[in-house]
Protein backbone atom coordinates (compact mmCIF):
# COMPACT_ATOMS: atom_id res chain seq x y z
CA UNK A 1 0.00 0.00 0.00
CA UNK A 2 2.93 2.31 0.64
CA UNK A 3 4.32 1.83 -2.47
CA UNK A 4 1.24 2.67 -4.60
CA UNK A 5 0.79 5.33 -2.39
CA UNK A 6 4.36 6.64 -2.96
CA UNK A 7 3.67 6.33 -6.71
CA UNK A 8 0.45 8.10 -6.50
CA UNK A 9 1.63 11.06 -4.66
CA UNK A 10 5.34 10.79 -7.26
CA UNK A 11 2.94 10.92 -10.22
CA UNK A 12 0.50 13.55 -8.89
CA UNK A 13 4.04 15.50 -8.73
CA UNK A 14 5.04 14.69 -11.83
CA UNK A 15 1.59 15.98 -13.19
CA UNK A 16 1.72 19.32 -11.34
CA UNK A 17 5.53 20.17 -11.81
CA UNK A 18 4.81 19.57 -15.48
CA UNK A 19 1.39 21.20 -15.77
CA UNK A 20 3.39 24.42 -13.77
CA UNK A 21 5.81 23.97 -16.71
CA UNK A 22 3.68 24.27 -19.26
CA UNK A 23 1.59 27.17 -17.38
CA UNK A 24 5.00 29.18 -16.87
CA UNK A 25 6.08 28.70 -20.70
CA UNK A 26 3.01 29.72 -22.02
CA UNK A 27 3.11 32.53 -19.49
CA UNK A 28 6.26 34.06 -21.65
CA UNK A 29 5.05 33.96 -24.89
CA UNK A 30 3.92 37.04 -25.94
CA UNK A 31 0.10 37.20 -26.07
CA UNK A 32 -1.48 39.49 -28.79
CA UNK A 33 -5.08 40.35 -29.34
CA UNK A 34 -6.85 40.68 -32.74
CA UNK A 35 -10.15 42.02 -33.61
CA UNK A 36 -11.69 41.52 -37.13
CA UNK A 37 -14.72 41.36 -38.85
CA UNK A 38 -16.08 37.80 -38.79
CA UNK A 39 -19.37 38.56 -39.51
CA UNK A 40 -21.45 41.43 -40.64
CA UNK A 41 -20.78 44.31 -43.49
CA UNK A 42 -17.21 43.92 -43.10
CA UNK A 43 -16.83 40.61 -43.43
CA UNK A 44 -15.22 40.42 -46.59
CA UNK A 45 -12.40 41.96 -45.65
CA UNK A 46 -12.49 40.90 -41.90
CA UNK A 47 -11.88 37.28 -42.66
CA UNK A 48 -9.05 38.28 -45.23
CA UNK A 49 -7.68 40.42 -42.25
CA UNK A 50 -8.09 37.71 -39.77
CA UNK A 51 -6.47 34.95 -42.38
CA UNK A 52 -3.08 37.16 -43.02
CA UNK A 53 -2.45 37.80 -39.01
CA UNK A 54 -3.00 33.70 -38.64
CA UNK A 55 -0.90 32.86 -41.58
CA UNK A 56 1.90 35.17 -40.37
CA UNK A 57 1.48 34.38 -36.91
CA UNK A 58 2.14 30.65 -37.70
CA UNK A 59 5.58 31.67 -39.86
CA UNK A 60 6.65 33.70 -37.23
CA UNK A 61 6.11 31.12 -34.28
CA UNK A 62 7.83 28.16 -36.48
CA UNK A 63 10.86 30.19 -35.68
CA UNK A 64 9.94 31.91 -32.37
CA UNK A 65 11.57 35.32 -31.20
CA UNK A 66 13.78 34.74 -28.71
CA UNK A 67 12.34 31.34 -27.34
CA UNK A 68 8.75 31.88 -27.19
CA UNK A 69 5.76 32.57 -29.77
CA UNK A 70 2.76 35.04 -30.25
CA UNK A 71 0.20 33.72 -28.50
CA UNK A 72 -3.13 35.09 -30.80
CA UNK A 73 -6.25 35.80 -29.29
CA UNK A 74 -8.82 36.68 -31.69
CA UNK A 75 -12.29 38.45 -31.22
CA UNK A 76 -14.62 39.10 -33.88
CA UNK A 77 -16.67 42.52 -33.80
CA UNK A 78 -19.27 41.52 -36.04
CA UNK A 79 -18.63 45.01 -37.84
CA UNK A 80 -20.04 46.50 -34.53
CA UNK A 81 -18.56 49.65 -33.23
CA UNK A 82 -20.11 48.54 -29.50
CA UNK A 83 -18.50 45.16 -30.20
CA UNK A 84 -15.45 46.39 -31.17
CA UNK A 85 -15.17 48.24 -27.90
CA UNK A 86 -16.06 45.36 -25.93
CA UNK A 87 -13.81 42.95 -27.36
CA UNK A 88 -10.93 45.62 -27.00
CA UNK A 89 -11.57 45.79 -23.15
CA UNK A 90 -11.46 42.18 -23.32
CA UNK A 91 -8.64 41.99 -24.75
CA UNK A 92 -6.91 44.70 -22.71
CA UNK A 93 -7.74 44.20 -18.97
CA UNK A 94 -9.44 40.36 -19.37
CA UNK A 95 -6.58 38.81 -21.58
CA UNK A 96 -3.88 41.33 -20.95
CA UNK A 97 -2.50 41.55 -23.97
CA UNK A 98 0.59 43.43 -25.19
CA UNK A 99 -0.73 44.94 -28.51
CA UNK A 100 -3.79 45.00 -30.34
CA UNK A 101 -4.03 44.22 -34.40
CA UNK A 102 -6.97 45.52 -35.98
CA UNK A 103 -9.95 46.43 -36.61
CA UNK A 104 -10.58 47.08 -40.05
CA UNK A 105 -13.36 49.20 -40.38
CA UNK A 106 -12.92 52.87 -39.60
CA UNK A 107 -16.06 53.65 -37.38
CA UNK A 108 -14.92 50.45 -35.29
CA UNK A 109 -11.19 51.69 -35.31
CA UNK A 110 -12.47 55.46 -33.80
CA UNK A 111 -14.70 53.38 -30.89
CA UNK A 112 -11.71 51.61 -29.87
CA UNK A 113 -8.98 54.30 -29.92
CA UNK A 114 -10.72 55.72 -27.26
CA UNK A 115 -10.55 52.79 -25.44
CA UNK A 116 -6.67 51.84 -26.00
CA UNK A 117 -5.22 55.61 -25.72
CA UNK A 118 -6.99 55.79 -22.51
CA UNK A 119 -5.52 52.18 -21.70
CA UNK A 120 -1.97 52.83 -23.40
CA UNK A 121 -1.33 49.92 -25.38
CA UNK A 122 -0.27 50.03 -29.39
CA UNK A 123 -2.93 49.02 -31.77
CA UNK A 124 -2.08 48.89 -35.51
CA UNK A 125 -5.14 48.33 -37.80
CA UNK A 126 -4.45 46.67 -41.11
CA UNK A 127 -7.29 48.92 -42.98
CA UNK A 128 -9.05 51.59 -42.21
CA UNK A 129 -9.00 55.33 -44.55
CA UNK A 130 -10.54 57.94 -42.55
CA UNK A 131 -8.17 60.63 -42.42
CA UNK A 132 -9.52 61.52 -38.71
CA UNK A 133 -8.20 58.51 -37.80
CA UNK A 134 -4.58 59.92 -37.76
CA UNK A 135 -5.52 63.61 -36.77
CA UNK A 136 -6.26 63.21 -33.12
CA UNK A 137 -2.80 62.99 -32.08
CA UNK A 138 -3.36 59.25 -31.31
CA UNK A 139 -0.26 58.47 -29.21
CA UNK A 140 -1.04 54.84 -29.77
CA UNK A 141 -2.49 53.98 -32.78
CA UNK A 142 -0.72 53.11 -36.12
CA UNK A 143 -2.28 52.56 -39.89
CA UNK A 144 -0.53 49.83 -41.65
CA UNK A 145 -3.04 50.90 -45.04
CA UNK A 146 -3.14 53.98 -47.21
CA UNK A 147 -5.38 56.84 -45.62
CA UNK A 148 -7.88 58.29 -48.04
CA UNK A 149 -5.29 61.54 -48.00
CA UNK A 150 -2.88 59.64 -49.97
CA UNK A 151 -5.22 57.46 -52.66
CA UNK A 152 -6.18 60.09 -55.31
CA UNK A 153 -3.40 61.98 -55.80
CA UNK A 154 -1.36 59.47 -58.05
CA UNK A 155 -4.72 58.62 -59.79
CA UNK A 156 -5.44 62.55 -60.74
CA UNK A 157 -2.28 63.02 -61.87
CA UNK A 158 -2.46 59.85 -64.29
CA UNK A 159 -5.73 61.05 -65.49
CA UNK A 160 -4.58 64.60 -66.32
CA UNK A 161 -1.72 62.89 -67.82
CA UNK A 162 -4.38 61.22 -70.16
CA UNK A 163 -5.41 64.96 -71.53
CA UNK A 164 -8.64 64.22 -69.54
CA UNK A 165 -10.51 67.48 -68.09
CA UNK A 166 -13.94 66.66 -66.97
CA UNK A 167 -14.85 63.97 -64.96
CA UNK A 168 -18.26 62.23 -63.85
CA UNK A 169 -18.47 60.57 -60.48
CA UNK A 170 -20.68 57.83 -59.10
CA UNK A 171 -20.13 57.81 -55.49
CA UNK A 172 -21.52 55.06 -52.64
CA UNK A 173 -21.00 58.08 -50.54
CA UNK A 174 -21.81 55.82 -47.07
CA UNK A 175 -18.88 53.87 -47.76
CA UNK A 176 -16.57 56.72 -49.98
CA UNK A 177 -16.98 59.81 -48.54
CA UNK A 178 -13.66 60.22 -47.78
CA UNK A 179 -11.92 59.29 -50.88
CA UNK A 180 -14.14 61.54 -52.58
CA UNK A 181 -13.66 64.91 -50.39
CA UNK A 182 -9.89 63.81 -51.38
CA UNK A 183 -10.48 63.44 -54.76
CA UNK A 184 -12.41 66.20 -55.33
CA UNK A 185 -9.08 68.26 -53.57
CA UNK A 186 -6.40 66.80 -55.41
CA UNK A 187 -8.47 67.35 -58.56
CA UNK A 188 -8.96 71.10 -58.08
CA UNK A 189 -5.38 71.79 -57.22
CA UNK A 190 -3.98 70.58 -60.82
CA UNK A 191 -6.97 71.97 -63.00
CA UNK A 192 -9.66 68.83 -63.15
CA UNK A 193 -12.88 69.78 -63.51
CA UNK A 194 -15.86 67.38 -61.59
CA UNK A 195 -18.70 68.30 -64.14
CA UNK A 196 -21.59 66.15 -61.98
CA UNK A 197 -21.21 63.99 -59.42
CA UNK A 198 -24.32 61.26 -58.72
CA UNK A 199 -24.41 59.41 -55.55
CA UNK A 200 -25.98 55.70 -54.93
CA UNK A 201 -26.47 53.50 -51.78
CA UNK A 202 -24.28 50.41 -51.14
CA UNK A 203 -26.69 47.23 -52.55
CA UNK A 204 -28.37 49.24 -54.97
CA UNK A 205 -28.47 47.21 -58.20
CA UNK A 206 -29.19 50.06 -60.39
CA UNK A 207 -27.49 53.08 -61.77
CA UNK A 208 -29.13 53.73 -64.82
CA UNK A 209 -30.69 56.82 -64.02
CA UNK A 210 -27.45 58.55 -62.58
CA UNK A 211 -25.26 57.52 -65.76
CA UNK A 212 -27.70 59.13 -67.85
CA UNK A 213 -27.05 62.33 -66.30
CA UNK A 214 -22.80 61.44 -66.38
CA UNK A 215 -23.73 60.81 -69.91
CA UNK A 216 -25.25 64.12 -70.33
CA UNK A 217 -22.56 66.21 -69.19
CA UNK A 218 -20.39 64.39 -71.95
CA UNK A 219 -18.31 63.51 -68.95
CA UNK A 220 -14.18 62.65 -70.32
CA UNK A 221 -13.67 59.81 -67.72
CA UNK A 222 -15.86 58.12 -65.25
CA UNK A 223 -15.24 57.04 -61.95
CA UNK A 224 -16.44 54.76 -59.50
CA UNK A 225 -16.16 55.07 -55.94
CA UNK A 226 -17.54 52.13 -55.31
CA UNK A 227 -17.08 48.62 -53.72
CA UNK A 228 -16.35 45.52 -56.53
CA UNK A 229 -19.97 44.51 -56.58
CA UNK A 230 -21.32 47.93 -57.61
CA UNK A 231 -18.40 48.83 -58.96
CA UNK A 232 -19.23 46.27 -61.95
CA UNK A 233 -22.66 46.76 -62.21
CA UNK A 234 -22.03 50.60 -62.82
CA UNK A 235 -19.54 49.58 -65.25
CA UNK A 236 -21.39 46.75 -66.89
CA UNK A 237 -24.56 49.53 -67.22
CA UNK A 238 -22.40 52.39 -68.38
CA UNK A 239 -21.55 50.01 -71.49
CA UNK A 240 -24.73 49.54 -72.36
CA UNK A 241 -25.97 53.13 -72.66
CA UNK A 242 -22.80 53.91 -74.88
CA UNK A 243 -20.86 55.24 -72.18
CA UNK A 244 -17.59 54.84 -73.83
CA UNK A 245 -14.82 57.11 -71.56
CA UNK A 246 -11.69 55.78 -69.65
CA UNK A 247 -12.82 54.27 -66.38
CA UNK A 248 -11.29 54.83 -62.81
CA UNK A 249 -11.99 53.57 -59.19
CA UNK A 250 -10.55 53.72 -56.06
CA UNK A 251 -8.23 50.91 -53.63
CA UNK A 252 -11.72 49.17 -52.48
CA UNK A 253 -11.71 48.06 -55.96
CA UNK A 254 -8.54 46.39 -56.84
CA UNK A 255 -10.25 43.05 -55.74
CA UNK A 256 -10.21 39.95 -58.81
CA UNK A 257 -14.06 40.19 -58.30
CA UNK A 258 -14.57 43.26 -59.67
CA UNK A 259 -12.68 41.70 -62.52
CA UNK A 260 -14.86 38.57 -62.57
CA UNK A 261 -18.20 40.31 -61.99
CA UNK A 262 -17.79 43.06 -64.57
CA UNK A 263 -16.02 41.01 -67.57
CA UNK A 264 -15.24 43.13 -70.70
CA UNK A 265 -17.21 46.37 -69.98
CA UNK A 266 -14.25 47.02 -66.77
CA UNK A 267 -11.44 45.97 -69.36
CA UNK A 268 -8.98 49.53 -68.61
CA UNK A 269 -10.08 50.44 -65.56
CA UNK A 270 -7.32 52.03 -63.67
CA UNK A 271 -7.36 52.31 -59.70
CA UNK A 272 -4.71 52.92 -57.39
CA UNK A 273 -3.78 50.07 -54.44
CA UNK A 274 -1.01 48.80 -51.87
CA UNK A 275 -1.48 45.38 -53.50
CA UNK A 276 -2.66 42.77 -56.10
CA UNK A 277 -1.93 39.13 -56.61
CA UNK A 278 -0.99 38.93 -60.11
CA UNK A 279 2.53 41.07 -58.52
CA UNK A 280 5.16 38.95 -60.12
CA UNK A 281 7.68 40.48 -57.29
CA UNK A 282 9.31 37.19 -55.56
CA UNK A 283 7.91 38.13 -51.97
CA UNK A 284 4.49 38.26 -53.15
CA UNK A 285 3.95 35.24 -55.40
CA UNK A 286 5.64 32.95 -52.00
CA UNK A 287 2.97 34.69 -50.41
CA UNK A 288 0.47 34.23 -52.59
CA UNK A 289 1.40 30.10 -52.68
CA UNK A 290 1.57 29.99 -48.96
CA UNK A 291 -2.24 31.79 -48.56
CA UNK A 292 -3.70 29.81 -50.87
CA UNK A 293 -2.11 26.35 -49.97
CA UNK A 294 -4.09 27.59 -46.49
CA UNK A 295 -7.07 29.01 -47.55
CA UNK A 296 -7.73 27.83 -50.90
CA UNK A 297 -8.36 31.72 -52.07
CA UNK A 298 -5.49 34.04 -53.39
CA UNK A 299 -5.32 36.92 -50.51
CA UNK A 300 -6.60 40.59 -51.18
CA UNK A 301 -5.23 43.83 -49.64
CA UNK A 302 -6.45 43.11 -46.61
CA UNK A 303 -4.99 40.23 -45.77
CA UNK A 304 -1.55 41.33 -47.27
CA UNK A 305 -1.94 44.15 -45.10
CA UNK A 306 -2.23 42.38 -41.62
CA UNK A 307 -0.03 39.59 -42.50
CA UNK A 308 2.88 42.52 -42.88
CA UNK A 309 1.45 44.30 -39.59
CA UNK A 310 1.59 41.23 -38.19
CA UNK A 311 5.35 41.04 -39.55
CA UNK A 312 5.93 44.23 -38.01
CA UNK A 313 5.00 43.70 -34.96
CA UNK A 314 7.12 40.25 -34.81
CA UNK A 315 10.12 42.52 -36.28
CA UNK A 316 9.56 44.94 -32.92
CA UNK A 317 9.60 42.40 -30.39
CA UNK A 318 12.90 40.89 -31.91
CA UNK A 319 14.34 44.69 -31.07
CA UNK A 320 13.14 45.34 -27.95
CA UNK A 321 13.42 43.95 -24.60
CA UNK A 322 10.44 43.17 -23.10
CA UNK A 323 10.27 41.47 -19.19
CA UNK A 324 6.66 40.29 -20.24
CA UNK A 325 5.74 39.51 -16.84
CA UNK A 326 2.22 40.90 -15.20
CA UNK A 327 3.89 43.58 -13.23
CA UNK A 328 5.66 45.05 -16.20
CA UNK A 329 2.96 45.03 -19.01
CA UNK A 330 2.28 48.62 -18.84
CA UNK A 331 6.03 49.31 -19.21
CA UNK A 332 6.56 46.51 -21.88
CA UNK A 333 3.32 47.77 -24.19
CA UNK A 334 5.24 51.41 -24.08
CA UNK A 335 8.42 49.76 -25.24
CA UNK A 336 6.26 48.30 -28.40
CA UNK A 337 4.93 51.30 -28.84
CA UNK A 338 8.29 53.10 -28.80
CA UNK A 339 9.78 50.42 -31.31
CA UNK A 340 6.62 51.00 -33.86
CA UNK A 341 8.25 54.09 -34.06
CA UNK A 342 11.33 52.84 -35.16
CA UNK A 343 10.36 51.32 -38.01
CA UNK A 344 11.67 52.68 -41.53
CA UNK A 345 10.99 51.31 -45.05
CA UNK A 346 9.55 48.18 -43.89
CA UNK A 347 9.26 45.51 -47.36
CA UNK A 348 6.57 43.23 -46.70
CA UNK A 349 4.51 42.22 -49.34
CA UNK A 350 2.50 45.26 -49.62
CA UNK A 351 4.29 48.83 -50.28
CA UNK A 352 6.86 50.04 -47.98
CA UNK A 353 6.38 51.28 -44.51
CA UNK A 354 7.83 53.40 -42.30
CA UNK A 355 6.29 55.36 -38.99
CA UNK A 356 7.88 58.50 -36.31
CA UNK A 357 7.57 59.35 -33.02
CA UNK A 358 4.98 62.28 -33.99
CA UNK A 359 1.42 61.27 -32.67
CA UNK A 360 0.60 63.06 -36.15
CA UNK A 361 -0.63 61.85 -39.57
CA UNK A 362 3.11 62.15 -40.97
CA UNK A 363 4.64 59.70 -38.46
CA UNK A 364 1.34 57.27 -37.83
CA UNK A 365 0.16 56.64 -41.53
CA UNK A 366 2.70 53.91 -42.68
CA UNK A 367 1.63 53.99 -46.16
CA UNK A 368 2.14 56.58 -48.21
CA UNK A 369 3.19 55.49 -51.86
CA UNK A 370 0.58 53.59 -53.54
CA UNK A 371 0.94 51.86 -56.91
CA UNK A 372 -1.30 52.00 -59.93
CA UNK A 373 -3.19 49.05 -61.76
CA UNK A 374 -5.36 48.78 -64.66
CA UNK A 375 -7.42 45.97 -65.84
CA UNK A 376 -5.51 43.92 -69.19
CA UNK A 377 -6.60 40.73 -70.78
CA UNK A 378 -8.60 40.22 -67.54
CA UNK A 379 -6.14 40.74 -64.66
CA UNK A 380 -4.78 43.50 -62.84
CA UNK A 381 -1.50 44.72 -64.13
CA UNK A 382 0.75 47.27 -62.61
CA UNK A 383 1.41 50.35 -64.81
CA UNK A 384 3.08 52.42 -61.97
CA UNK A 385 5.00 51.65 -58.92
Amino acid sequence: MKAISVCKVTLCVAVFTFGFLTATCMAQNFKIGMIYSGTGSGAHTGIYAQRGVELAAEQINAQGIGGKKLEMIYENDDTSTEKSVTAAKKLIYGDKVLAIIGPEMSSCIFGVQQVTEEAKIPIISPTGSSPKLTEDKQEWYFRNSPSARYQTVDLVEYIKNQGIKRLGLLVDWGRTSDQVKTFEEDAKKIGLTIAVMEKFQTGDTSFMSQLLKIKGEKAEGLVLFAMPTEGSAAAIQARDLGITVPLFGIIAMSYKEYIEMGGKAVEGTVVPTTFIPDNLDPAVQKFNGMFKAKYNVLPDHAGAHSYDATNLLAEVLKKVKLDNKPESLAADRQKIRDGFTTIKNYRGVSVPISYGPAPTAADRDGMKSLMLVQVKGGKWVIIKK
